[in-house]
């Protein structure tokens, strides 16, 4: 089962309720996940990227994502995150290609390390109690199975 770039309703609709209606948080992540998505198809080749999508997620690191509120709001939280999660996938890159299923399974969990990042979204908006209770949920939405991500990549 292939990842597939983000679809703005689907995230609208499955985000809306943890995020307690807040747009701005919304599009924030929407745009980080096509962002990621983007990228990750780029440097792993796994399918073809069209071009419009290169497009849209370089306008929305360039213009859509500087100017998003949210965002702006919690720049010097949400940085350091997205910074972590950057750095996760990077290493999860180098532990896929070892052929060693131990590193497989490690990466599974780096490569995941951005839901961080909607979690905190969810604890920015609603305090830490708020985060609790829709945390397990807004990880559901957004992960592949390792039994997929492992098939993915071809063992």
């Amino acid at each position: 089962m292939q990842k597939q770039v983000p679809c703005w309703e689907e995230w609208h609709d499955a985000l809306s309720d943890p995020f307690l209606g807040n747009v701005e948080a919304i599009r924030f992540v929407y745009s980080v996940m096509y962002i990621v998505e983007v990228w990750d198809d780029l440097i792993d080749k796994d399918k073809e990227v069209p071009g419009n999508f290169i497009n849209i997620s370089h306008r929305m690191m360039l213009y859509d994502l500087p100017r998003n509120k949210f965002y702006m709001q919690y720049i010097d939280q949400l940085n350091p995150l997205i910074m972590n999660a950057i750095l996760a996938w990077h290493d999860a890159n180098a532990m896929e290609k070892t052929g060693d299923f131990h590193d497989k399974e490690l990466a599974y969990g780096l490569r995941n390390q951005i839901l961080n990042l909607i979690n905190y979204c969810a604890y920015l908006i609603g305090g830490m109690d708020h985060a609790i209770s829709v945390g397990p949920r807004l990880r559901r939405i957004c992960t592949e199975t390792l039994d997929e991500y492992v098939h993915d990549k071809g063992d």
